[in-house]
């Protein structure tokens, strides 16, 4: 009798000595692979179905929360501070992998609405055009259209901050240079003539 087949069946009083007998290597099986956080199940059960049982309802309870908790991140999650687009697109990408891998169901449409939500206020305009002009939603054209914009917006940052520079630069070189008052006598700054210590000292 094989672990399928030990699976399926429940040890009775009257079971052989041989079948009790691979029934309890079977457990012993089971235990050599679970975890240390698992080894805990593998007490007060008396049968391999018993402890199969019980692992298999932890396990779906797991599944379960896990799959709680990545659709509560894909309803929070935002694109961090400083976070490049396609950084963004990497972190959103991970999750929507994680989801699929639960057995969740990730349709395109939340793909779409999921990315357009998690956008910082700098891209408030191209959403409010891509929600209202975009009759069929498409990630991958939704994602070029947002990484056009985030290039044009790089653009103009740096268009701008050049701008800033050169009319920075034009300022100071219209800006006149201080020339200090010199003495006609001595050609020394900060008095006039009827000051000049050195031509008072040689008139008399």
């Amino acid at each position: 009798m094989g672990l399928s087949e030990l699976l399926g069946t429940t040890i009775q009083e009257d079971s052989s000595v041989e079948i009790k007998k691979r029934d309890s290597q079977a457990r012993t099986l089971i235990a050599l692979t679970l975890s240390d956080s698992l080894l805990i199940l593998t007490s007060g059960h008396n049968t391999t179905k018993e402890l199969w049982d019980s692992l298999q309802h932890r396990c779906n309870s797991r599944d379960i929360s896990r799959r709680i908790s990545l659709l509560r991140e894909q309803a929070t999650i935002q694109m961090d501070s400083g976070s490049s687009l396609s950084q963004h697109l990497v972190a959103l990408k991970t999750l929507f992998d994680k989801l699929i891998a639960s057995g969740e169901t990730v349709s395109e449409a939340s793909r779409c609405m999921t990315l357009l939500r998690s956008l910082p206020s700098q891209f408030s305009h191209i959403v409010t055009v891509i929600e209202s002009t975009t009759t069929n939603l498409e990630y991958e054209g939704i994602v070029q259209k947002l990484l056009n914009e985030e290039g044009k917006q790089q653009t103009e940052r740096i268009n701008t901050s050049s701008t800033q520079n050169a009319l920075f630069t034009i300022q100071n070189k219209k800006r006149p240079r201080y020339e200090p008052n010199l003495c006609s006598y001595c050609q020394k700054p900060n008095h006039n003539y009827n000051q000049c210590r050195k031509r008072i000292r040689q008139s008399n």
